[in-house]
């Protein structure tokens, strides 16, 4: 498993276990916006190889 393939199955992970406060709700925050938020935020490591 690499690194990317987390970033391109997170959203699939996460998604449905995230629950948004009433406050993340009334600014109109989505579980997608969420998790794209966290993963501009967290760096990616860097492969073995890499």
């Amino acid at each position: 498993v690499t690194p990317d393939d987390v970033v391109f199955l997170l959203p699939d992970v996460l998604r449905h276990r995230l629950i948004l406060s009433f406050s993340g709700k009334a600014k109109q925050w989505t579980a997608d916006k969420v998790i794209d938020k966290l993963i501009q935020l967290v760096p990616v490591p860097l492969d073995s190889e890499g």
